[in-house]
């Protein structure tokens, strides 16, 4: 009796483990969230752009007229000093922020490209299942999602 109850509970556990399967590492990720994740790096981009610019032709205009730039042709008053400082940050954080945006346009477009590879759509997926001789084909509707990496 305890053979048999064991060959059933076998049995039923080889039957229930047969249809599952194992555990994706990764979960690929749809052609909307590629899209949409490249819509925000191009505005993101396109705001670093025009603020990093924007930035740098204020600091190139407020610069001082009258700002010496060598010792021997005279010196500085405090004020054309500090102005000068004020205006060469505001250039320096406007270029930094432009150079900024170009890896960010680049990586909108790598994520364009991504979404329009990849693909969603129905396809039949054949499945072996146990029988009593043996095993039987059956054909399964399934979601595919390829991604062309």
């Amino acid at each position: 009796m305890k053979k048999i109850i064991l060959l059933i509970a076998v049995v039923a556990l080889i039957a229930t483990c047969y249809g599952q399967q194992l555990p994706q590492q990764s979960t690929p990720v749809p052609q909307t969230d590629y899209l949409l994740k490249s819509k925000n790096q191009k505005k993101g981009a396109w705001v670093l752009l025009g603020t990093g610019t924007s930035l740098g032709l204020i600091g190139i205009a407020s610069f001082p007229k009258d700002y010496v730039w060598l010792d021997f042709w005279g010196t500085n008053t405090a004020s054309a000093e500090s102005s000068a400082t004020f205006s060469g940050v505001l250039f320096v954080v406007g270029v930094v922020a432009t150079l900024t945006s170009i890896p960010l346009f680049i990586a909108s477009g790598k994520n364009k490209r991504k979404a329009m590879r990849s693909s969603v759509g129905f396809k039949s997926e054949q499945l072996s299942l146990p029988f009593k001789s043996g095993s039987m084909q059956k054909s399964m509707p399934a979601v595919a999602i390829s991604i062309k990496l």
